[in-house]
Parts: C-alpha cells; sequence; structure tokens
C-alpha cells in the first residue's frame, strides 16, 4: 500500500496538466485587449509531450517607437517535446495580435493579447517528420596489455555520495530601470536611479502625455493615472524585469501658485482741452483751468488687471485737488495728483467790474454831495453880511 500512494501522487499530477491544456484548443476564445492578469491566466505552463497539442500564450504589444514590437510575456518555447524534437513545427491557429503589425501612433502604453499555438512532436519546423537522432555503437578494440598501475586508495567519509556540478540555469533579466521618462510641454529632470518627482500645473491641465522607454526591451512598462488628473493622485509608472522584479517611478502633481500682477504704472493720462505733459514717472502735476466744475479725463493703464478710481472730479475751485488712484491686482496702490489753479475770468471778471464801477459812482457822489453843501455853506454867509 505504502507504494501504492506514490504511484497514485504521480497519476494526480500528470492527469492535472493534462487537464490544464485540455481547456485549450484552437477554438479556445482569444483576446485582442485584455488586462495584464487576464493574459498571464490564460496562457497554460510548460508541457512536456511526445505527440501533438496546443497551449496559449500571452503576448505584450508596445509602440514607443511608432512600429509596433510583440514579445511573449513569459517563454518563446512552450510545448517541449520529449523524443528530443528542438525545433518541432508549431502554428498559431487563433490569434488576438493581429491589430498589433505595422506602423502605429507612438504611445507609452501597452497592449496584452492573446493566441493559440498548435504543436507537433513528430515533425520539425519546415514540416519534415522528425527522425531521432541515431546513437553510434561503442567501437571494440581489442585490449591492450599495460602494467598494472598501482593508485593511492581515495578517501571519503562513509555515506557520502559523489556530487556533480549542477547544470547552469537560464539567468533571466532582473534590470528594471528607465532608461528616459518624460512629459510632453513640461521639463522633467530624469535620472534612472530617481524614483520620485514633482511636476507643477495648472488647474486647465486635465491630461498628460507621458513617454516611459525601459532600459531593457524585455521589461514590461505600466503607466497609471495620467490621462485624468487629479493632483492627490501622482502618476505611477511600474517596470517590471524579465524575472519578476519591480521598480516604481512616482511623478507627484501640484498646482502652480497664483503670481498676481503689481503694476500700477499709467500708460497715459490726457485732460479734455488742456495740454497736459504727462510723464508715468511723475505723480503729481499742477493744472490752470477756466470756470469748469468738473473735467473729462481720460487714462489706460500699463496692466489690464489695474483698476483706476478718480477721486474730486466735481466742484472745482481754485486749489482744488483731483486724486486718480491706481489699484494693481495684487492690492499695490499709487496715485496721481491734479492740483487746480483757477483764472480769474468770466464771471469773476463781471464782479470786478461791477466793484469798480460802484466804487467810481461812490467817489463822484461824494465830490458832488460836498460841492453842494459847501454852495449852501457860502450862500448863508453872504445873507449875514
Amino acid at each position: 500500500m505504502k507504494k501504492l500512494i506514490p504511484l497514485l501522487v504521480i497519476i494526480g499530477i500528470v492527469f492535472i496538466q493534462l487537464q490544464v491544456f485540455a481547456n485549450v484548443g484552437p477554438h479556445t476564445p482569444v483576446g485582442s485587449n485584455v488586462t495584464y492578469d487576464q493574459c498571464v491566466r490564460f496562457q497554460s505552463n510548460q508541457l512536456t509531450a511526445t505527440g501533438t497539442g496546443h497551449f496559449g500564450h500571452c503576448v505584450k504589444a508596445s509602440c514607443f517607437t511608432g512600429t509596433w514590437q510583440v514579445q511573449y510575456l513569459i517563454s518563446e518555447n512552450l510545448g517541449r517535446c520529449a523524443n528530443g524534437n528542438t525545433n518541432r513545427f508549431t502554428q498559431i491557429v487563433n490569434s488576438g495580435c493581429t491589430s498589433y503589425v505595422g506602423s502605429c501612433t507612438p504611445t507609452n502604453q501597452v497592449r496584452y493579447c492573446t493566441l493559440v499555438t498548435f504543436f507537433d512532436c513528430g515533425r520539425t519546423m519546415n514540416g519534415q517528420p522528425f527522425v531521432p537522432p541515431t546513437v553510434a555503437p561503442p567501437t571494440t578494440r581489442p585490449p591492450t596489455t599495460r602494467p598494472p598501475t598501482t593508485r593511492p586508495p581515495t578517501t571519503r567519509p562513509p555515506g557520502q555520495p559523489t556530487t556533480r556540478p549542477p547544470a547552469e540555469p537560464v539567468v533571466e533579466s532582473d534590470n528594471n530601470f528607465l532608461q528616459s521618462l518624460s512629459v510632453t510641454d513640461f521639463a522633467l529632470d530624469f535620472n534612472k536611479e530617481k524614483l520620485n518627482y514633482t511636476l507643477e500645473i495648472t488647474e486647465e491641465v486635465t491630461t498628460l502625455e507621458v513617454t516611459a522607454i525601459p532600459e531593457d526591451e524585455r521589461a514590461v512598462v505600466l503607466v497609471e493615472h495620467f490621462e485624468e488628473i487629479d493632483v492627490e493622485q501622482p502618476i505611477i509608472i511600474t517596470v517590471t524585469a524579465e524575472n519578476g522584479e519591480v521598480r516604481t517611478y512616482t511623478i507627484n502633481l501640484r498646482y502652480e501658485e497664483e503670481v498676481l500682477d503689481s503694476n500700477t504704472r499709467l500708460r497715459f493720462l490726457e485732460v479734455a482741452g488742456y495740454n497736459l505733459k504727462f510723464d508715468a514717472d511723475i505723480n503729481s502735476y499742477t493744472l490752470r483751468i477756466g470756470d469748469e466744475t468738473s473735467l473729462i479725463i481720460d487714462y489706460e493703464t500699463e496692466s489690464e488687471f489695474a483698476e483706476v478710481e478718480i477721486i474730486g472730479n466735481s466742484n472745482l475751485k481754485n486749489k482744488s485737488q483731483i486724486r486718480i488712484e491706481v489699484t494693481a491686482q495684487d492690492g499695490t496702490q499709487d496715485v496721481y495728483l491734479l492740483d487746480i489753479r483757477k483764472s480769474f475770468s468770466g464771471n469773476v471778471l463781471g464782479v470786478v467790474i461791477v466793484v469798480i464801477i460802484i466804487g467810481v459812482a461812490g467817489f463822484v457822489g461824494f465830490k458832488l454831495v460836498k460841492k453842494i453843501l459847501k454852495g449852501k455853506e457860502e450862500a448863508a454867509q453872504y445873507e449875514y453880511e
């Protein structure tokens, strides 16, 4: 019974292997754009067989340079033959990878597709029947008579088996570095040893074009979170080496701080009807006007974000002051002053003339009254005599 148990275990393992491959056939559904996990699950384990069969393959397609490049994700030699046929006949019988041939629009995204391959251990790749190599029988030579040689006995510790050097294992690449990493329209100081980066963007940016090229073409690159931008969620670039080792590059995002304009200068300042020699570097002017009570003032700021307020341009009198206040976007403020001087003309001149006339009339009246009083005084003196 004890000898029967190992035999049953071996039969069970073989049965499980055959069941795995029984599910892969020429009519097995394949995918042209599947996820990485779906692609890996589709691919079967390696099979050792003596006849014919089918196996599934997971294929990675990339378009970094403008031409589709495909590579088998795990191995290019599934379906090994136990009869020694290392060049067995294979033929793809169902493929979801036909779209990934020829030219393409360069992108840093990779695609995964699956296909089914038929193999025949009884034929070679050119379709000819496979003939196992013949082993020449050992040649028989007459015994040679040689004097016996005496060799010292070999001493080994009891129970220690004879050891042979192990066969050299197939070494898969562990290179998971990026050769280059760039973001279109943004400067990124890339160093393959540096894993974390920070990128300043504006709120108008909703998507980024990220190009990530691995040093080893057998490595798989996956870029995430670059299509719908969220500054709370960094862009993740995962590089998986051929042997499965993973390296992750991270691009953190943040919004640029808005820089407010501080320009308070006027480009020009004009007063209708008057010649004001304006200089943007001079803030105070004296303006002689007539009898107007307000002025028509025109101006233009150097900055489109600046705002202007005119204060005191009403009921103007001599020595009035007009303030032209310019406020920049960041709150900085500057003031241009117009000191008003009024000329004596118009109604003022009329008042002066009236005053003069009244003064002359008063003087003439005073002389006339004085003369009359003097005449009366002389007449009274004459009557007395």
